[in-house]
C-alpha cells in the first residue's frame, strides 16, 4: 500500500493564519510499515557538493532498505544523514 496524500502545508505550531489539518484514515494489513517524517531529513546539506539531500534520494534510500528490520533502517538512516 502507498498513501500518497498531499501533506497539509502549515507548521505543527502557532502560525498567523491557522488553517485546520486533514485527517486521512488507513488501513493497515499485516506487514504494512508507516515511515512519518518531517522536511527535515531531505533539507539536509551535505555531501561533496554540499547539496540538499532532497525528497527523491530520500524516498530512494526508504525504498532500497525497507526490506531490513526496522532498527537496521535506522541505522542506514542515521548513517546516510552523517
Amino acid at each position: 500500500m502507498r498513501l500518497q496524500d498531499a501533506p497539509d502545508l502549515m507548521p505543527i505550531s502557532h502560525y498567523e493564519e491557522m488553517s485546520p489539518f486533514h485527517t486521512t484514515e488507513v488501513q493497515l494489513e499485516a506487514g504494512d510499515q508507516l515511515y512519518l517524517f518531517s522536511d527535515g531529513y531531505a533539507d539536509q546539506f551535505g555531501g561533496e557538493q554540499r547539496k540538499k539531500f532532497k525528497y527523491k534520494a530520500f524516498r530512494q534510500l526508504i525504498t532500497e532498505y525497507a526490506d531490513l528490520s526496522m532498527p537496521r533502517q535506522q541505522q542506514v538512516l542515521s548513517d546516510t544523514i552523517r
